[in-house]
């Protein structure tokens, strides 16, 4: 029977292992200098080489020629660990020996000394899987443990060991591996596996795996078999259940650009072709991550493949930080809901729908928390407002270089003839929301229900109607408007709200 990639390369010296340069470093120094201690805990996800480092370090401590930092491979010692068939090495899985009496077992099988290496080495795997009295047992073994025994245990989750138990270990942190350093290692056996892969497809792989190393050999070994020609990305999408990669980023860009019929397109193109809609999904919540670290550091994630970063680089240009971080957190609460499959693909159209609207939905939620914040407060007059906004000697309408036949009009009307200059202002005022809009989405939205009634360059002046509630807002934003009005025209403009929209007036003779 063939052997499974994932044992037939799993490492067997220092050398081989990859990823955990510090954690190797550490552990050949204290080989070195004969400082071994007496327990070690590795933790770390699942595959990135906790149990094979234990087995490395225990070939190391009990080699003929050791201990050394090259195990030879070669004597009894290291083929019996290897083989895990060595006396004088112990492994022990927690979640079936997590009893007090297994414990206690082991207990006795460690008072006598080892039968042919320098130490009696006990690896105990999902060490966390220990009932309490277990642990308690094993506490006082490891408080003064015997000369010629040294423990090592591996976890997923050191958080539910003992303080007592963490307290007299020398505890190592396995990191997962970043996908390019899978994708190197996964072409080196490709290689020697003289397996035809395309690098799109093994990039793909190494992403899939989430930085552990077992699963990408397990999942390079899964579509090993899949063609005797080259094997494509298109073949490991379709084998591992994935979403077209053109799907993928169609369906991002909709989203992104608020176009839901786009979107709900894509959705149901995937829905019909059979993919998996949560990591399509899961997909798309990736993207919007990369979108949102290059927006802000300016730079690709170095987990992108060169034809993903060209696509989402142009992506980046239309794109808004603020609108992407809103629709991360909408897209990642959606795919908690999608464990019910019967109702999967209504949860994505409504959460699609929810990110091509998400500006809206921000003030909306902006609007709400104000009104909820006033609550129980108690409201001033109307006329602090008015005095908060404009000073009293301000005046109401900015000065025109060239005045129109209406420009004995009093400002204290509030009143704006129907002229030409007034429909310039209007656009300029429009275009100024709109500019808005894209750099502060949710003032934008509130910005939207004011009219315009003048534009200059030393002064903006607009009206709310009486129905309107983003004014109470906008008044407690003035400095900031003007502070964007001053960052757009290029000029330091007063911004002046009127109490009422003016009624629209015919112009004066």
């Amino acid at each position: 029977m063939k052997l499974a990639l994932a044992r037939k390369y799993r490492p067997q010296d220092f050398t081989q292992v990859i990823g955990q340069d510090a954690i190797v470093q550490t552990l050949k120094n204290a080989l070195e200098l004969n400082k071994l201690h007496h327990a070690y805990l590795f933790s770390g996800v699942r595959g990135v080489g906790k149990t094979s480092m234990a087995r490395i370090l225990a070939k190391s401590i009990n080699c003929e020629k050791g201990p050394t930092i090259t195990p030879c491979q070669e004597c009894s010692n290291c083929q019996d660990i290897t083989l895990s068939k060595s006396l004088d090495v112990l492994e022990i899985d927690g979640a079936s020996n997590n009893l007090v009496d297994d414990v206690r077992d082991l207990r006795e099988q460690i008072k006598f000394l080892p039968s042919e290496g320098r130490y009696k080495i006990v690896i105990i795997d999902e060490v966390h899987m220990l009932s309490q009295s277990a642990f308690n047992a094993l506490l006082k073994t490891l408080e003064e443990p015997p000369e010629h025994v040294i423990f090592i245990f591996a976890t997923t989750e050191s958080h539910k060991i003992p303080v007592t138990i963490l307290s007299r270990c020398q505890k190592y942190d396995f990191r997962k591996l970043t996908t390019q350093a899978l994708f190197t290692h996964l072409k080196n056996i490709a290689q020697q596996e003289k397996l035809k892969i395309e690098d799109a497809a093994l990039h793909l792989v190494a992403s899939c795996a989430q930085g552990s190393v077992r699963d990408s050999l397990s999942l390079l070994d899964q579509i090993a078999s899949l063609s005797q020609d080259s094997i494509s990305e298109e073949q490991v999408r379709n084998t591992l259940g994935l979403a077209d990669r053109i799907l993928v980023l169609e369906a991002s860009q909709a989203l992104v650009q608020a176009n839901s019929e786009q979107a709900l397109a894509v959705l149901q193109q995937v829905d019909e072709r059979g993919f998996d809609l949560k990591l399509f999904a899961e997909s798309i919540l990736q993207n919007l991550r990369h979108l949102i670290l290059m927006q802000s550091t300016g730079q690709a994630p170095d987990d992108l493949s060169p034809s993903e970063k060209d696509s989402l680089l142009a992506l980046k240009e239309n794109s808004d930080l603020s609108l992407l971080i809103a629709q991360y957190e909408t897209l990642y609460t959606c795919l908690n809901q999608l464990q019910n499959r019967d109702f999967q693909k209504t949860n994505l159209e409504i959460a699609f729908v929810k990110l091509c609207h998400v500006g809206s939905l921000m003030g909306l939620a902006d609007l709400v928390q104000t009104i909820k914040s006033r609550a129980g407060k108690q409201t001033r007059p109307s006329t602090s407002t008015q005095t908060a906004t404009s000073p009293a000697k301000a005046p109401q309408t900015p000065v025109r270089s060239a005045p129109s036949k209406a420009s004995n009009v009093q400002a204290s009307t509030g009143t704006a003839p129907q002229t030409e200059n007034n429909q310039q202002d209007a656009s300029s005022w429009y275009e100024f929301v709109k500019w808005v809009t894209k750099e502060k989405p949710p003032l934008g939205t509130l910005l939207k229900d004011a009219k315009p009634i003048s534009f200059s360059k030393d002064q903006v002046q607009v009206g709310f109607g009486e129905k309107t509630s983003s004014k109470d807002i906008v008044i407690e934003r003035v400095s900031q408007v003007e502070e964007l009005l001053a960052k757009y025209s290029g000029n330091a403009p007063r911004f002046l709200i009127k109490s009422e929209t003016p009624e629209k007036k015919k112009p004066l003779a």
